[in-house]
């Protein structure tokens, strides 16, 4: 642990937190929290084994993410199960308190207002849950998915997600 503000937590063995924060949530073991980080009133599971180095460059190659939360992302009221990989940059909070939704496709589903992160699950750098209770939609948009839209917008081409 190093440089880590953690209020009212519990952290397992052998965790590699940097310079981050943690309130009222419960760490599991080996797991890996990055700079910059939050986490609030949620569970991690953990990791079954820690990556090396070499690994994490494989894995940076391939354009994945190491197991553990990475930098700057914000988790809260959330459930991480063991060996999920959240990118940088990363949101996951339940904002509209959606009660029940099923993304398991995606790597996670919410019951009882609490969003779930799937066993070995990915959620790319960028990504953010939001998450709506009017219409109790949830979408995952990723950064390039946002340009798309930003670019449709700024030419003046409008599309509807209903396909009218």
């Amino acid at each position: 642990m190093l440089d880590a503000d953690v209020t009212d937590s519990v952290v397992g063995e052998g965790c590699v937190i940097k310079n981050c924060k943690i309130h009222h949530s419960v760490i599991g073991l080996r797991s890996c929290i990055l700079e910059g980080a939050v986490v609030e009133d949620s569970l991690l599971m953990g990791a079954d084994y820690y990556e090396t180095d070499a690994d994490k460059r494989l894995l940076a190659a391939k354009g994945s993410v190491p197991i553990g939360i990475g930098r700057n992302s914000h988790v809260k009221r959330a459930i991480i199960d063991k060996n999920a990989r959240i990118g940088e940059n990363v949101k996951i909070i339940n904002c509209d308190s959606v009660k029940e939704a099923a993304r398991e496709t995606d790597g996670y589903f919410i019951k009882s207002g609490i969003v779930t992160v799937i066993k070995g699950a990915l959620i790319p750098s960028g990504t953010s849950l939001r998450l709506s209770s009017s219409s109790t939609v949830i979408e995952l948009i990723h950064p390039i998915l946002k340009f798309h839209q930003f670019i449709f917008d700024y030419v003046g081409i409008s599309f509807k997600k209903d396909g009218s």
